[in-house]
């Protein structure tokens, strides 16, 4: 109604662009190499997210055939969702170290979160939490056990935007990093709501949009890149009707395919 884009009203911009990162999720390597070339040629991507398994030869070959395929200066970092206890944590990541881990998300599962500082302490790597945290309280509760070195923020996790911007701003004040991530299955109008919320965000890390893109079975070379990032002064949200009924003209071509 006002013409006034929602960046407005979440603060001074701190930056005109975000730190892309992808989530590679569990698909073959030949698969993903296939989508990354494609991707990349799209995209500024500067960082990726790798998701694992319980099974640490698994992970090894899997972590092992992402690296080479990044390359060796890439930032990587590991999507435990909450599988591992501390024994297996310490397992897998003796082995995968080695692949220059940037971080871990998640790591531990719910009975053994109180041995997150320990896992840090032992490798150093940095602790990235998601499912544990979703309210002011989780936060707070992380940061005051030493338990993460970087928030994982989902809009949609942790009941929408000025929700999720309480948890940024006590998380800076303790200097604690965010990243905005998304959840599988977002459209893009979410997604268009978390650039904006990352542009608005002074302690951002990672910025993890487009990453659907990896789960669409009828990605091509020959497809349509993913619109560009909308600038700051567009109303709303950033997006045009176009936007809108690309959206939904995609969303049937998925279903069609899928059927």
């Amino acid at each position: 109604k006002t013409g006034r884009n929602i960046l407005q009203f979440l603060g001074a911009p701190q930056r005109n662009t975000a730190p892309l990162s992808l989530t590679i999720p569990l698909i073959s390597p030949k698969d993903m190499k296939k989508k990354w070339r494609i991707l990349q040629s799209w995209l500024p991507v500067q960082s990726v997210k790798v998701v694992v398994t319980g099974t640490p030869s698994e992970n090894c070959d899997r972590v092992a055939s992402i690296r080479d395929m990044l390359g060796p200066l890439m930032d990587m970092r590991i999507e435990v969702n909450g599988q591992w206890t501390y024994a297996e944590a310490c397992n897998n990541l003796s082995k995968l170290s080695r692949f220059n881990i940037s971080g871990i998300e998640e790591p531990l599962t719910a009975g053994d979160r109180d041995c997150l500082h320990q896992l840090k302490d032992r490798f150093g790597i940095p602790i990235i939490l998601d499912e544990s945290i979703c309210t002011f309280e989780d936060a707070s509760n992380a940061i005051q056990n030493e338990y993460c070195d970087i928030i994982n923020i989902k809009i949609s996790k942790c009941g929408g935007l000025i929700r999720a911007q309480d948890v940024i701003h006590m998380a800076a004040m303790k200097n604690i990093d965010c990243q905005i991530g998304t959840h599988v299955g977002e459209s893009f109008i979410l997604d268009s709501a978390g650039w904006h919320l990352a542009l608005a965000t002074p302690n951002l890390t990672y910025f993890e949009g487009c990453s659907f893109l990896l789960h669409n079975p009828s990605l091509s070379v020959d497809g349509t890149p993913p619109s560009r990032r909308k600038q700051p002064e567009i109303p709303g949200w950033g997006l045009t009707q176009s936007d809108i009924d690309e959206l939904f003209a995609s969303s049937e071509r998925l279903a069609e395919f899928r059927a």
